[in-house]
């Protein structure tokens, strides 16, 4: 159960950031300012790491404690290492999304 919290908070940081990066898109090509876009994309997506590592990991955790439901950490590796994936995810996911808001096709 806990390795499908952990995954799952790795998908809510995707989903996220590909709305993130859909939302920048379409203001990009509806004439907004593509310097501006892509820095909201990039906060953004560090934000969605960082908030879905810490809060939303652990507020999964808490509910199921709270539920009577105690989950197993092992030593507590994971509850260190749960932020700190999203949040590398998140700048990753950032990084590969400003290389696409930039990205100009070639004119032959």
């Amino acid at each position: 159960m806990l390795d499908l919290i952990y995954y799952a908070s790795f998908l809510v940081t995707a989903l996220v950031v590909l709305a993130l990066l859909a939302v920048a898109r379409a203001a990009i090509r509806r004439g907004g300012d593509e310097k501006t876009w892509t820095n909201y994309f990039m906060f953004g997506a560090i934000l969605a790491g960082m908030v879905s590592g810490c809060l939303l990991f652990h507020a999964v955790l808490w509910s199921f404690d709270a539920a009577g439901h105690r989950l197993n950490v092992g030593h507590g590796e994971v509850i260190v290492a749960a932020p700190f994936f999203n949040l590398v995810l998140g700048v990753v996911l950032a990084i590969l999304g400003r290389v696409l808001l930039r990205w100009r096709p070639i004119a032959w």
